[in-house]
């Protein structure tokens, strides 16, 4: 079986800040004007200035889920069916911004691309020189994927998360020490993963191990 042996470049030899990035709590975007009327939400937000959080790799799930559902009460459609259309309008259109930026901070890959975006240096892959030692590797992989059977499909799983947790890591740490262009290139890295974990993901659901 095909073994995952592409390697992540250590943490301890790539960390060089004193404390590592973390959630960072800050003031939540004015949801209401002194009236209890709702504002439209200004263009220079972004999905973590909606959550109250710093533009950081490094996210507090917990505390993330509980300023969502805070923010889905606040929203909630049963507290403007009195209102006007106009202010219907508006509270949907914060109800999207939460609800789609939840999807995209909440899971490590799409946050990844998300901040390399607002930093600047988005995810294209034409402008990715990705090594073609690595692509072979992938591509056996994705080989070793659609020929698995039950069993293997499971050893599979398990090296394929493990790799996406050590990319996860050592992304953390070059977002932290502002090193967008080698971030960059690990997240095309995770991608390559992330897509071979979709499709390990559809012969599990082919085996009913779900």
């Amino acid at each position: 079986m095909f073994s995952v042996s592409s390697k992540v470049p250590s943490l301890r030899s790539c960390l060089s800040l004193a404390n590592q990035v973390r959630f960072c709590s800050s003031q939540l975007p004015k949801l209401f004007d002194g009236e209890g009327k709702v504002l439209k939400p200004e263009k220079s937000l972004n999905y973590y200035s909606i959550f109250g959080l710093e533009k950081s790799f490094s996210v507090d799930i917990l505390e993330l889920s509980q300023t969502y559902k805070q923010l889905q009460r606040q929203l909630h459609p049963d507290k403007f069916s009195q209102a006007d259309d106009e202010e219907k309008d508006v509270s949907a259109e914060w109800s999207a911004l939460v609800n789609d930026g939840y999807k995209i901070l909440q899971k490590p890959l799409p946050r990844a691309l998300y901040l390399l975006e607002l930093v600047g240096f988005p995810l294209e892959e034409e402008g990715i020189d990705i090594d073609p030692e690595f692509l072979g590797e992938v591509m056996e992989l994705n080989e070793e994927v659609a020929e698995a059977g039950a069993n293997e499909i499971k050893l599979l799983a398990e090296d394929v998360k493990t790799k996406l947790n050590e990319y996860v890591d050592f992304v953390e740490v070059l977002f932290a020490n502002g090193e967008f262009e080698k971030a960059r290139e690990q997240v095309a890295h995770m991608k390559y993963y992330a897509n071979v974990l979709d499709k390990i993901f559809e012969k599990e659901t082919e085996f009913g191990m779900y």
